[in-house]
């Protein structure tokens, strides 16, 4: 059957596919070593266009481990020294958050999380708890790679900052997956704090300050137990590893609208703060699957600003439109780019619908790492509550209201702030119209291991939503030479799908990422859904810079023989392997 995948996920699964093959060193031995077991990187990141060296902390087991990155232009070559490896980063490599792993002839690590800047870069260098010893940043912007390498340990930094300036300073902790809940403290001169941070959308700390007084200013690091203690003392370890941002440039929080069709090129300006605007920027969503909702756009200067991927056309918010006497009048199925500008602001969107037709309306606003909290209800012409939504399920504030329109008639969307808050980052995209079909696959693991004329199965929990007249069916996509799967079709209703994975008596040992894709079939138009796993981690209090996984991993173990691979830096070798 021919694959379905999209362009852009079978490039993405063909690149990586391309730069891993690899044989086993044993003959028909099975491997008694384990997969490695990575708990953190340092530095968490790099400069596009840099080489460094970095250490990789866990358990890598006594069988050489190699290192596997989402894009070729990052390559990691290990060093003599266990658990140290050379990394290059290409000046073309996107910036922002990309997927490691690191694998052996056992099997693969979880995927681990490695950054690309824009900006230089600079190592923490201790002792550097208190002001006095204070790290100085020469020049901004920076990326600082640190570590609170043990309880009770605070890094601070010393940095030069100008009147009617904004100095922002930017900690991904938590987000990486370090086991740490940060704080940032901006002290001025004389060591008084002037800002403090904790948390944001997730556990790391932003603060951006509008600078009043020229002069030196501290930014102190520290970290409280996460997952939470009993105790509030300080926390650090080799694994409290963090990047820190600071800049005293524009520094994108949001995009304005924050929404983009899916299957067009959308154009979105960055924001920075109340009515300051930066250069539109152009968001590609023309290749981005079915399944994918949310998209990461890169500025000018680096950061990456989140827009929800919506399939109606988006409709700009334009007020005044906060009570029924202006009501915006919008066509459905569209989707609602908007924002709660001030506090008690609340935005009123006028619909028509018929009797017993059953509408969504999906709001995505926490999810863009806006502070709101959004409600939304329906109203009829004067006002009257006809149904309301807060929260969709716990942990997770966006509401999600379907309705039966009870009635022939106009009617009214309103959203708003639970708390009647209100600023220039409460943004929101809202999805209303009929219901549209939905598939939402998860893997139950994220590596896989098979030997040579054996089988195993590989589970997908399919779970529905909407109308499907055509067959859903489940394939593999990108398995090795020697390994096949038939596609499964999925059941009417969804549930537990079984892919069996078969090698032949021939499949040479490897190790190489795969997808599973779940493809729709005539009369519903073609479309792609992606099975997805969650990246493993310690109670999850908000995104990290990847929450979730595409491409799993498969452990070939066979006989191994004289055989071509591409090993973990892209270059092709022959093997003769021992028999």
């Amino acid at each position: 059957m021919r694959s379905k995948f999209s362009a852009g996920s079978r490039n993405l699964i063909g690149a990586c596919c391309a730069i891993v093959l690899a044989t086993t060193s044993s003959a028909a031995k099975k491997p008694k070593d384990s997969p490695p077991a990575i708990s953190s990187i340092f530095p968490g990141g790099g400069k596009a266009g840099s080489s460094f060296t970095c250490t990789v902390a866990g358990t890598l087991t006594k069988a050489p481990a190699r290192g596997w990155a989402d894009h070729p232009g990052i390559v990691f070559t290990a060093a003599k020294q266990p658990g140290v490896f050379d990394v290059t980063i290409a000046p073309e490599t996107p910036a922002g958050p990309h997927r490691v792993r690191f694998f052996n002839d056992a099997g693969a690590s979880p995927p681990r999380i490695l950054v690309v800047g824009k900006h230089d870069e600079v190592i923490e260098i201790e002792p550097n708890d208190e002001v006095r010893g204070a790290q100085t940043l020469r020049r901004l912007p920076v990326a600082v790679n640190g570590r609170l390498g043990k309880a009770g340990d605070v890094d601070t930094f010393a940095v030069t900052a100008g009147a009617g300036r904004w100095l922002v300073c930017d900690l991904q902790g938590y987000a990486l997956g370090s086991p740490m809940d940060p704080a940032m403290k901006l002290l001025d001169e004389h060591g008084v704090e002037v800002a403090m941070s904790h948390d944001t959308h997730n556990l790391d700390p932003l603060i951006a300050y509008n600078v009043t007084k020229s002069g030196t200013y501290f930014v102190q690091i520290m970290a409280f137990a996460h997952p939470p203690a009993a105790d509030v003392n300080l926390k650090g370890s080799p694994d409290h590893v963090y990047r820190l941002t600071v800049t005293n440039e524009p520094y994108a929080r949001a995009a304005w609208p924050p929404a983009v069709q899916r299957g067009t090129q959308g154009r979105l300006k960055p924001l920075f703060g109340p009515k300051d605007q930066g250069v539109e920027i152009t968001a590609d969503a023309r290749q981005v699957p079915a399944s994918e909702e949310l998209f990461r756009v890169p500025t000018a200067n680096g950061e990456l600003v989140l827009a929800a991927i919506v399939d109606p056309p988006v409709i700009i918010e334009v007020e005044p439109n906060n009570d029924l006497a202006n009501v915006q009048r919008v066509a459905l199925p569209c989707a609602l780019a908007g924002g709660i500008e001030t506090p008690r602001d609340e935005d009123r969107f006028g619909f028509t619908a018929k009797k017993d037709e059953t509408l969504e309306f999906r709001v995505r606003s926490f999810a863009l790492h806006s502070p709101m909290d959004a409600w939304i209800r329906i109203e009829d012409p004067k006002g009257g509550i006809l149904k309301q939504a807060d929260d969709e399920k716990e942990a997770g504030f966006d509401p999600v209201l379907k309705w039966k329109a009870p009635a022939d008639g106009d009617y009214v969307l309103a959203v708003g702030d639970l708390f009647s808050r209100g600023g220039w980052d409460f943004l929101y995209a809202v999805e209303a119209g009929p219901a549209p079909s939905r598939v939402v696959a998860a893997l139950d693991a994220n590596a896989y291991k098979i030997e040579s004329g054996k089988t195993v199965d590989l589970k997908v929990t399919v779970k529905l939503s909407g109308e499907f007249k055509g067959k859903l069916v489940v394939m593999a996509e990108g398995l090795p030479e020697g390994v096949t799967a038939k596609a499964i079709e999925v059941p009417a209703k969804g549930g537990e799908v079984k892919l069996k994975l078969s090698a032949t008596t021939e499949a040479q040992p490897g190790n190489q990422p795969f997808g599973v894709i779940i493809s729709t079939s005539a009369p519903d138009a073609p479309r792609t859904f992606l099975a997805k796993f969650d990246i493993p981690v310690t109670e999850p209090r908000g995104d990290r810079l990847i929450n979730e996984d595409t491409l799993a991993w498969l452990t070939v173990v066979g006989k191994a023989v004289e055989s071509k691979r591409a090993d973990a830096s892209g270059s092709e070798a022959s093997l003769s392997a021992k028999k």
